[in-house]
This record gives structure tokens, sequence and C-alpha cells, in this order.
């Protein structure tokens, strides 16, 4: 795999980055899916979704800090 996939401008673009976004669309997806579904609130589904990424950005930035 290739680690830069390729630049938009002066910004590079990494698999890894774009692997993770795509697999966290995905994962929002099913999951408001499976609300509908089970008949309850798609938009819990959101804010679950969104305090997640808020969640995981900020922990990776705790843990890194020295």
């Amino acid at each position: 795999m290739f680690p830069k996939l390729f630049e938009i401008g002066p910004v590079p673009v990494y698999s890894y980055g774009l692997m993770l976004g795509i697999t966290f669309l995905i994962g929002s997806a099913l999951f408001t899916r499976e609300l509908k579904r089970n008949n309850l609130d798609e938009n819990i589904g959101v804010t679950i979704t969104f305090l997640s990424l808020i969640g995981g950005i900020l922990g990776s930035e705790i843990v890194l800090y020295p």
C-alpha cells in the first residue's frame, strides 16, 4: 500500500487517513441504519458519531502530549 496516495495542491492525502475516514463514514451509516431498523431516533446516532469523533481526536492528542 502506498503511504501517500495523491496531493491536492500542497496537501498530501495519505492512505491510512483516507481508509480511516471511509471506515468511520461506513460505521456511522450502519449505526444509523440499525437505529432506524429498531425504531429509535436517528438523531441520537448522529450525536453519538460526532461525539465519538471529537473524543477520538481529543483522546489521541492527550495521549501524545508529553
